[in-house]
C-alpha cells in the first residue's frame, strides 16, 4: 500500500500574517496602559481582531495537504479545511485563478463532491510543490478529471 504524500503550504505567508496581527495588539496593550473605561472598549476590539488575525496566521502556518489512497485531507478544518475520499469525488480540474489569484497562488485543484465544492490553492501545496500534487491526484482520481470551467 502507498504511503500518503503531505503537503505544506507557504511558511512566508503565515509569517506574513503573523506580522499583520503585531498593530493591533499592541494598540490594544498601550490603550490598557493608559487605560481609562472608554478607552477599554476600543481595546477590546482592537484586541479581538488581533487575536483573530493571529488565529489566521498560525492556521496558514499549520495547512497540511495530505494525498493517499483513501482520499485527501486539508487540515486546518479552519476555515477551508476538508477531507473527501475518492470514491466520493465526482469531478476535479486544474483552474488558473485569474481574478481570484493572490500574491501566493495562481493556479488551483477544484473538487466537487455534490453540491459543495472545494479547493487547493497552489501556495497551500508548496513542499514538494503544485505539479507533484496534481500527478497524486491523477493517479487516484484521473479518470474523472475535467476541463477548467
Amino acid at each position: 500500500m502507498q504511503q500518503p504524500t503531505v503537503y505544506r503550504g507557504r511558511r512566508d505567508q503565515g509569517w506574513l500574517v503573523l506580522a499583520c496581527s503585531v498593530p493591533f495588539l499592541m494598540f490594544g496593550a498601550a490603550i490598557v496602559l493608559v487605560s481609562t473605561l472608554s478607552a477599554l472598549a476600543l481595546t477590546g476590539v482592537s484586541g479581538m481582531c488581533g487575536a483573530f488575525i493571529a488565529v489566521c496566521g498560525f492556521a496558514v502556518l499549520r495547512t497540511r495537504v495530505t494525498v493517499g489512497p483513501d482520499g485527501i485531507s486539508k487540515t486546518p478544518s479552519i476555515p477551508s479545511g476538508f477531507t473527501i475520499s475518492w470514491d466520493k469525488v465526482e469531478k476535479w480540474s486544474v483552474t488558473d485563478l485569474g481574478e481570484d489569484r493572490d500574491t501566493f497562488s495562481s493556479r488551483a485543484v477544484r473538487f466537487s463532491v455534490g453540491w459543495r465544492k472545494m479547493e487547493v490553492r497552489e501556495a497551500e501545496v508548496f513542499h514538494p510543490g503544485f505539479d507533484q500534487f496534481v500527478q497524486d491526484v491523477r493517479a487516484w482520481a484521473g479518470e474523472r478529471e475535467v476541463a477548467p470551467q
